[in-house]
């Protein structure tokens, strides 16, 4: 069994015991609920159905029988995405991917204890530690790994302290995150409203509604063209794969890969993969209808499953077009002209994409939309800098107090009512005003 200081470097209280994981947890496979409600592991929010998010759209299997049950209680781990934190205790009946481990309970120990113990950092590392796979995006935690991890226990009672004591404050930081997260969607909401408005006439009310022509709200003196009059397919391939590696984000559109931590698995080798230019669009066929497109600034390499476009003429300015193409009026249509069974698994393949119809204003006028919008959403961008870092200092601060206390650094009962906590929320708050 690896030593406990392997974990936990700064050294566990006395009286606290280290139990190997088997003697806790014992891994079953019950499948044959296909009815039983879809659940998955989120790395944020621990074991949650999966309908109650509109964030992950990794498609179910069409056939369910074959998934596994959860009964409330049971420790549940997403094997590939373990070294993340996607592993929890369950409150929640329900059934998982075939591609998970689930562990049901073989002691009294409190579960919400071990809940927070082995979502905490120094656990999180371990797993990451112990994973094998040939890359980091491709990491597997195996289950004759987990099961002979030390668990650092303290007495019972001592683990319910803790247990009620990070319910208690990690709600706290919890709401403050949230609200930071409502004020981010806020923004966004208007931005797309006032960008819908400046570059098709449509107000926010209309933002989500496909048309027949959804370009029929600009000016009259704008044109309204399909994008094959500007825009014809590149299919030029790379011939070695050295190029720069780019993806495709409906945050934030074309980018190096580098600069992202996507969790996708790469290739073996990247050749016979379509060559981007600056200046070329670039569109996630099978995430067209969430906003995966967008114009690229660089010089590289994309999925031969993506559709890259070359302009053949010079009607747009490039930053203009981007903005186009990642507007919601645009994405909407986009969505209509996209081809599926189901609205998780729409494409929006060239033929389709080439007979859109784009907005086409003078030059001068695309140059002075930008303007605007910059000198409109400059003020924004500080505010929504500025709550981003909140966002991220509370949630380290969460991680710290997390670990703080399921690793016995802090004495939970003295803690909670010296007003740490406050003082260090309100230091958060007060940096960011500063």
């Amino acid at each position: 069994m690896i030593p406990i200081r392997d974990i936990v470097a700064s050294g566990t209280p006395a009286g606290w015991k280290t139990v190997p994981f088997w003697s806790l947890f014992r891994r079953e496979k019950l499948t044959g609920f296909p009815d039983e409600e879809l659940l998955s592991v989120y790395r944020d929010y621990g074991v949650i159905p999966k309908s109650s998010r509109d964030d992950n759209h990794n498609k179910p299997s069409e056939d369910l029988s074959g998934y596994q049950l959860v009964t409330e209680g049971a420790l549940v781990t997403n094997k590939m995405k373990a070294w993340q934190g996607s592993i929890a205790i369950s409150r929640y009946r329900g059934i998982v991917s075939p591609a998970y481990y689930v562990y049901t309970p073989q002691s009294d120990e409190c579960d919400q204890f071990l809940h927070y113990l082995l979502r905490s950092e120094p656990y999180i590392g371990l797993y990451g530690r112990i994973s094998k796979g040939v890359r980091v995006n491709q990491w597997d935690l195996e289950h004759e790994a987990l099961r002979n991890i030390p668990v650092l226990l303290p007495d019972l009672e001592t683990q319910r302290q803790i247990a009620d004591f990070l319910d208690r404050e990690t709600a706290r930081i919890d709401l403050l995150i949230e609200k930071r997260e409502k004020f981010a969607a806020l923004v966004a909401e208007a931005r797309d409203s006032l960008i819908a408005k400046m570059i098709c006439g449509e107000g926010s009310e209309e933002l989500d509604t496909p048309r027949h022509d959804w370009t029929d709200s600009r000016p009259n003196h704008w044109k309204s063209e399909r994008a094959k009059v500007h825009f014809r397919e590149r299919i030029d391939k790379s011939v070695d794969g050295t190029e720069e590696l780019l993806t495709v984000s409906h945050i934030t559109g074309v980018t190096t890969r580098a600069e992202k931590e996507v969790n996708m698995f790469l290739a073996e080798s990247n050749e016979g993969y379509k060559i981007v230019h600056p200046g070329d669009i670039v569109i996630n066929t099978m995430w067209g209808w969430m906003g995966a497109m967008g114009v690229s600034s660089h010089h590289g390499i994309i999925s031969p499953s993506y559709g890259v476009y070359r302009p053949t003429s010079e009607a747009f300015e490039p930053d203009y077009l981007d903005l186009t193409l990642r507007s919601k009026p645009f994405v909407a249509e986009v969505t209509r002209r996209s081809k599926g069974i189901h609205s998780s698994r729409l494409r929006i393949y060239p033929d389709a994409f080439l007979d859109m119809r784009l907005p086409v204003p003078p030059r001068d006028e695309q140059v002075a939309i930008l303007a605007e919008l910059r000198d409109r959403t400059e003020r924004e961008n500080v505010l929504l800098s500025k709550n981003e870092q909140a966002s991220a200092l509370l949630k380290e601060y969460r991680s710290a107090l997390i670990t703080a206390a399921v690793t016995g650094q802090i004495d939970v009962q003295t803690y909670g009512k010296s007003g740490t906590v406050d003082r260090r929320l309100d230091a958060i708050q007060e940096e960011l005003e500063a």
